[in-house]
């Protein structure tokens, strides 16, 4: 399984709750990541931001929120953000993050049990349908090296796609919970512009 990439300001790359961050990372070690929370800042300085609202990665078209850019694009991972991030370890203007992953044989049951390794908690559990596909959407409350943090991951098992959603935030800082809040309109907005066309693996003819 592969996974989401995310971000926290400390100073070094982590990868969310399941192990150790190389560029082609399984699912188990993206997931962790996840929880460590928005840190790739010298990746996003390196890769810069392109332009254009209108994005096609994969088999996945969507529409950026007014002002977000995308920071980081290859063939298993998108990541965009509401602004420019910062260099490591400090605070640049972006507030909130969105990584998209291709994920093959990702599940929500994978996303509820690693909340519950993390001592997180779960607000939300809910399905839903993003761009006419089956989804799972769960919002949840943790903590990452003392900084508290609320994001929600939805999951697409049918297009093998993950989608994590949080806030920027860098060590010592507390309002990463409002920093979410401030945001959910954002993040709902990015959902409900998604639109698949034929997945990529029929496009290559597999």
């Amino acid at each position: 399984m592969q996974g989401a990439a995310s971000w926290t300001g400390t100073g070094a790359v982590t990868i969310a709750p399941l192990r150790r961050w190389v560029c082609t990372v399984s699912w188990n070690l993206v997931a962790r990541r996840a929880t460590a929370t928005l840190l790739l800042v010298l990746l996003a300085v390196a890769c810069g931001s392109s332009g254009g609202r209108e994005r096609t990665w994969r088999d996945l078209q969507l529409t950026l929120p007014e002002g977000w850019i995308v920071f980081e694009e290859e063939p298993t991972r998108l990541s965009v953000a509401d602004d420019e991030l910062g260099e490591e370890g400090a605070r640049g203007p972006a507030e909130a993050a969105a990584f998209f992953t291709h994920e093959p044989r990702s599940s929500p049951d994978d996303w509820r049990q690693l909340i519950e390794d993390l001592d997180g908690t779960l607000e939300r559990d809910e399905r839903i349908s993003v761009g006419g596909a089956p989804a799972t959407k769960l919002v949840f409350r943790h903590e990452s090296n003392g900084v508290p943090l609320r994001e929600m991951v939805v999951i697409i098992p049918s297009r093998d796609i993950v989608i994590l959603m949080q806030p920027v935030v860098v060590r010592g800082q507390a309002d990463g919970p409002d920093l979410f809040e401030t945001h959910l309109d954002a993040f709902e907005d990015l959902l409900s512009s998604l639109r698949f066309g034929a997945p990529a693996s029929a496009l290559r003819g597999e």
